[in-house]
């Protein structure tokens, strides 16, 4: 079995960081209703005057239930292991995401100090641990694309067909080896690094381009587009 080199693939992200970006605008992979919902989902967050403000909003639930469908996170069938909760648990969970995630408003992954890093850690750790969001027992990745919705400049989505594999390799990436807090804790400081390194150029991304709402899914879109090649 060949070893995978963590260090190895971020050292290559890192020195083809906008030529990752360039090949997953160029791409564009993801279409449709996943552009959609994830647009009016981070428009709607970010047009109100804080987080807080957005406790207990239907149009919020309703808007995250939609995007994280559209983002993978519910299929149909009865074998399929995406599911999200029944709407009324679904409703009950994001508000409660908002008010752990509104603590953190006003940090970026891009300016996140490494003296900080612990203290907004830990709030995010315990929040991708929070059950409610998934039907799923592994609640990491629906409940990271959750949280980026809810702050889009500072946590990325996580997923295990770009994120998994970029950071453990492509059989123990797909597994995320290790509960929602293991991966994170182990995944975020790298995130972090890479965001402080390219800040200018996730800056220059974030914004109304190529689905990247904000700071943080550049940085996810980089990944993304680092995996993508050689595929065509």
């Amino acid at each position: 079995m060949t070893h995978y080199s963590q260090q190895e693939h971020i050292d290559a992200l890192d020195a083809t960081f906008d030529e990752c970006l360039d090949r997953f605008n160029q791409r564009q992979i993801f279409t449709g209703p996943s552009i959609h919902f994830y647009r009016r989902v981070v428009d709607l967050v970010r047009a109100a005057p804080n987080l807080t403000a957005l406790a207990r909003n239907e149009q919020l639930a309703e808007l995250a239930y939609a995007a994280l469908t559209s983002w993978g996170m519910h299929r149909m069938g009865e074998t399929v292991a995406a599911k999200l909760t029944e709407y009324a648990d679904f409703r009950e969970a994001v508000w409660r995401f908002v008010a752990g995630a509104s603590v953190l408003e006003g940090h970026r992954i891009t300016t996140l100090a490494e003296g900080d890093l612990q203290a907004v850690m830990e709030p995010l750790a315990g929040l991708l641990e929070t059950k409610g969001v998934t039907a799923s027992g592994s609640p990491l990745v629906a409940n990271a694309k959750l949280l980026h919705f809810l702050l889009p400049d500072l946590m990325p989505p996580i997923d295990r067909a770009y994120t998994g594999r970029f950071f453990y390799g492509p059989n123990r990436g797909r597994q995320l080896p290790g509960g929602a807090r293991k991966v994170f804790t182990d995944v975020f400081p790298r995130f972090c690094w890479l965001a402080r390194r390219h800040a200018q150029s996730i800056r220059s991304a974030s914004g109304d381009g190529y689905l990247c709402l904000g700071e943080a899914k550049v940085l996810d879109n980089a990944i993304v587009g680092y995996m993508l090649r050689g595929k065509n």
